[in-house]
């Protein structure tokens, strides 16, 4: 190492690297960047499943460039709570202090409502990637407990988000793009999630395996579109079967495609 770096020119650039940010320099006030929050870390299609069991929730799965984290919801007197079990939960553990919390502290950074003295523009808004700052985060709630009762709870609990103008929503014609997209799975109701025809901004997690195929509810396929899903998704082992050697047969390659196909029809 010592005889490369006696290869590396000495010249006003090699100076300047060295110096970065310093601060007797001309570059003190630019070691950093406004949104470096997530620097360097490129977002990819994969999901934290059971989140909440990283040893730093949130910040693991989004270190990694998850797009997608999962939180399982309690309803309690208190909060809602969050965990695998109900012997998990504690009143510390809450989606307020692992999910909203955070993604505000997160986007707040992201999104400066200033910059030295300067109103920013808001209506360009900046997402947790600063490699992709227009893809959402998708935050999957799993709710636990009946849907009826937790429902409104959790709708009540992104009111920072949506007061922020954050949230990914169906304005009753088309569907908005937001910094967070929140995904309904669980116990959700689907009834009460697709209530308001002129605004909502919580997605569901269709069933994939009513979609398509001669067991498929005949009126349960027109239920679910691109308004009100964002995913579409089943049990491996219930929808296609087991493996026979790690292959698989015909008609369950058939079946895949087939409830995959319907899914991209529907957006």
């Amino acid at each position: 190492m010592i005889h490369l770096k006696s290869q590396i020119p000495h010249n006003d650039i090699q100076r300047v690297i060295a110096s970065w940010g310093r601060p007797d320099t001309i570059t003190a006030n630019q070691s950093h960047y406004p949104t470096d929050f997530s620097r360097d870390i490129h977002p990819i299609p994969c999901h934290s499943h059971n989140d909440y069991d990283r040893r730093v929730p949130l910040y693991d799965a989004l270190a990694a460039g998850c797009l997608s984290v999962e939180a399982d919801v309690w309803y309690s007197p208190r909060d809602l709570l969050v965990g695998h079990s109900l012997n998990s939960l504690t009143q510390s553990r809450t989606l307020q202090s692992m999910y909203i919390d955070p993604l505000i502290s997160i986007l707040s950074h992201q999104n400066p409502k200033t910059i030295d003295g300067v109103e920013t523009n808001t209506s360009s808004l900046h997402g947790i990637f600063d490699e992709s700052p227009s893809t959402p985060l998708i935050l999957l709630i799993d709710v636990k407990t009946d849907g009826a009762k937790t429902f409104p709870f959790v709708a009540n609990a992104l009111e920072p988000f949506r007061s922020r103008g954050w949230l990914t929503h169906y304005n009753g014609s088309a569907v908005i793009p937001g910094l967070i997209t929140v995904v309904g799975t669980g116990n959700t109701p689907f009834n009460l999630l697709t209530a308001n025809t002129t605004y909502r901004d919580i997605f569901f997690d269709a069933p994939l395996a009513d979609l398509w195929g001669e067991d498929a509810p005949a009126d349960a396929s027109h239920l679910y579109d691109a308004t009100n899903s964002y995913y579409a998704s089943t049990d491996f082992d219930k929808a296609v079967g087991k493996l026979w050697h790690g292959m698989l047969a015909p008609l369950q390659v058939e079946r895949i495609r087939g409830q995959v196909g319907e899914a991209q029809k529907k957006g």
